[in-house]
């Protein structure tokens, strides 16, 4: 008697299905499924050998402006016209029928029909089986497709970093691919357009907007219209292998630093877009214009909400402190920068966990290029016995403008614990900033 696999690879065969444009498994050693990602969404079909059906499910919504309810409506009708002898069977996200016949032949032939149907009427994107993905089919895929499937046992950012595979997510992320959901153990890849980030929108909840190729939540505050207006931009650490664009290129850092700031002070969180996991707010090899349009974007919500360049504040811990600190530098912004991260070869210990070779040029020689000139005060707050604290001196020692807070307590082992346990400091030193008082190296021993 054949398994259910060897009977899959049959109707695969024989429906005449190229391997690298169709998921096939088995779940619960009880069905044989098949789907087909139709531009970023999956469509799927499949027989029960219990209850003797095929059922056909619309997996996922689109979230790139295609209609995918109504494309799995037409291309439910075209089944029902195929086949008016099967009673069929309707819910929300399927439809079925049953087959008590022979249902190998009638399978083979539906899902045959399937494939030509989606072919000729959609754009059927490629799934391939990372067993069996090489650089010449890589390179082939990321010059005719807009997304790309890739199947894996897990979520392909973390499978990659685990299995040595980071030359692959490189390549996709510098032809401008990153992933943006995994199902069916499958992570989806999405190609952006250059200066078009806001196709990424879809990906974060409504109250996120775009600006200047800059996807940002705002958080307006109650204005007094005798004082005068304030701007904090805040930059997200990003660390977190998710399967979500919002979860892993957005942190919602500081949650309610509102209670603690000055009256009339508008709150900016920036998505830190670029790369697989982020990119410090830097230029990457795909995209040269992200500081620039990260510049425009600052000038773009001082002039909107008519706020004066010396009462603009950029705050930002970790990563966020790599990229709020750049940009202040670079822009002549004040800022307030917990722990930023500088590029310490060791910390890494080698490796590249956060894909930052997809970076069009290396963090510490960003920062060889930057030139303080004293305008606005910059503020770093770091601790002995953080890792990244030799780098941060190394940096003060270059500009000697920049002030220094060494926090020092027992309770910080690390760079992690620096953030959390000097989170109380940050609406003191961003209100002093604001209100122009000056700030001096400072040594807090606890």
């Amino acid at each position: 008697m054949k398994t259910l696999n060897e009977i899959q690879q049959e109707i695969l065969i024989n429906a005449n299905i190229p391997k690298n444009e169709i998921n096939d498994w088995i779940y619960n050693n009880q069905s044989i499924v098949f789907d087909f990602l139709v531009h970023d969404f999956f469509i799927g079909l499949s027989y029960n050998i219990s209850y003797k059906r095929i059922t056909f499910l619309l997996r996922n919504e689109s979230k790139s402006n295609y209609p995918s309810r109504k494309i799995y409506k037409q291309y439910f009708d075209f089944i029902k016209t195929c086949y008016p002898q099967f009673d069929v069977s309707v819910s929300e996200n399927n439809f079925s029928f049953s087959c008590d016949s022979n249902y190998q032949p009638i399978f083979t032939e539906i899902l045959n029909k399937t494939y030509n149907y989606l072919k000729q009427t959609q754009s059927i994107e490629p799934i391939i089986n990372i067993d069996l993905l090489d650089d010449s089919l890589l390179d082939k895929l990321l010059n005719s497709n807009k997304h790309i499937g890739i199947k894996a046992n897990d979520f392909f950012l973390s499978y990659a970093r685990d299995n040595n595979l980071n030359n692959v997510v490189y390549k996709l992320c510098d032809n401008g691919f990153i992933a943006t959901e995994y199902l069916l153990s499958t992570t989806v890849f999405k190609k952006i357009e250059l200066e078009k980030y806001d196709e990424l929108l879809p990906y974060f909840p409504e109250t996120f907007d775009c600006l200047n190729n800059v996807i940002f939540n705002l958080e307006k505050p109650k204005l007094n219209s005798t004082l005068e207006k304030n701007l904090l931009i805040i930059f997200s650490y990003t660390n977190k292998s998710n399967e979500k664009p919002f979860e892993r290129y957005y942190t919602h850092s500081y949650p309610f630093i509102s209670n603690t700031l000055l009256p009339n002070t508008y709150i900016v969180r920036i998505a830190d877009l670029g790369g697989a996991f982020g990119c410090h707010g830097l230029n990457t090899k795909f995209d040269t214009n992200i500081e620039k349009d990260i510049q425009k974007f600052i000038k773009s919500l001082a002039s909107l909400y008519k706020i004066n360049e010396d009462k603009i504040v950029i705050l930002g811990a970790s990563s966020g402190g790599t990229g709020a600190l750049y940009h202040a530098l670079l822009g002549n912004y004040k800022t307030y920068s917990v722990d930023p991260y500088l590029g310490s070869e060791e910390y890494y210990k080698g490796k590249d966990p956060l894909y930052l070779k997809v970076l069009a040029k290396d963090i510490k020689e960003n920062f060889l290029t930057i030139q303080k000139t004293g305008k606005h005060d910059a503020v770093i707050c770091t601790s002995k016995t953080s890792e990244f604290y030799s780098d941060i001196i190394d940096l003060k020692a270059r500009i000697p403008e920049i002030k220094i807070i060494e926090y020092n307590d027992p309770g910080i082992k690390n760079h992690p614990q620096v953030a959390s346990k000097t989170n109380y400091l940050a609406g003191i030193i961003i209100n002093n900033l604001l209100l122009d008082y000056k700030i001096k190296d400072t040594i807090l021993d606890f």
